[in-house]
């Protein structure tokens, strides 16, 4: 029997939305992260006082730029369904792997993206 187009495309958003769900969360992090180390930085009132010193608190804000960036990067993505953002999400799955608690939820997102061939859902929209 034939299926309809939308039901297609509605199994389609089912299987992908774990993967939205992901992007959207890593987005929420990104912006959140930026927001709290600005304030700690620039707040004089903050209670992280060994952030204070110059030295230390130019290489920490040189990290956060950068993973705050690799991840608003993977976010878009993630949610514009681009093949370049299919790959940087393996990449963080991958990086993330030999950590214990994330480790954990990388090993599960990617056995759920072979299951389900996820890499055909980044071609489909690009």
């Amino acid at each position: 029997m034939i299926e309809k187009q939308s039901d297609i495309s509605t199994k389609d958003s089912k299987i992908y939305r774990p993967v939205k769900v992901f992007g959207v969360v890593l987005l929420i992090f990104t912006i959140f992260g930026v927001i709290f180390f600005t304030y700690v930085f620039e707040n004089e009132d903050s209670d992280f006082d060994s952030l204070k010193s110059r030295d230390v608190r130019s290489s920490h804000i040189r990290f956060v730029v950068i993973v705050s960036t690799y991840y608003f990067i993977i976010a878009i993505g993630i949610l514009r369904r681009t093949i370049w953002g299919y790959y940087l999400f393996k990449s963080l799955l991958y990086i993330t792997l030999p950590s214990l608690p994330m480790g954990i939820v990388s090993y599960k997102y990617l056995k759920y993206i072979k299951k389900h061939r996820i890499k055909e859902y980044f071609d489909k929209y690009i």
